[in-house]
């Protein structure tokens, strides 16, 4: 549903937006994780709630804000200790490296009541380890954006996959 409070921005900010969270697509792919860190506010919330199967009458409450335990639910900290454990050559989960390619899509773009940019997105994240290790994660996602210069800071950034049990052995790829 669109929420009728958020205003959609001009033509120029939307392709600065799009162009943005596919360049940070491409960070991680390429395994630049510092270079994506940049890009992370330092108030950040990086977010993936849990998800469970609900009847339709009770849909609204897939999500839980609350009591079930998230994925992930970091902070700009959080994001620096995984960046700097890759770094070590001794994180388990990611030695060899996962092969990933993201897919970012369906861009909605508007200006939020909070002065910031809210861009919701869907986002196809394939990942590949070793010779037979494949996943694909089919997630929404919904970013909150800063504007800092010529660029934007993420500020939060909520993460929902589709499935609500995890196709993977880890969640050692950012999202």
């Amino acid at each position: 549903m669109i929420d009728t409070r958020e205003r959609p921005v001009d033509m120029a900010l939307h392709f600065a937006v799009e162009r943005f969270l596919v360049d940070e697509a491409a960070l991680l792919d390429d395994g630049h994780f510092h270079a994506w860190l940049a890009l992370m506010a330092p108030e950040v919330r990086y977010w993936m709630p849990a998800q469970a199967n609900r009847s339709r009458k009770d849909a609204a409450k897939r999500i839980d804000d609350g009591g079930s335990l998230p994925y992930f639910d970091e902070t700009w900290e959080h994001l620096r200790q995984r960046v700097a454990r890759l770094d070590t050559g001794i994180a388990w989960a990611e030695e060899p490296p996962s092969r990933t390619r993201r897919f970012v899509s369906n861009f909605r773009i508007t200006h939020a009541e909070d002065g910031l940019i809210r861009a919701k997105t869907n986002l196809l994240l394939h990942r590949s380890r070793r010779e037979n290790n494949v996943q694909q994660f089919v997630a929404s996602r919904d970013d909150r954006l800063r504007p800092e210069g010529e660029s934007f800071l993420i500020v939060a950034r909520t993460i929902v996959l589709d499935a609500t049990t995890i196709p993977a052995q880890n969640l050692s790829v950012f999202f």
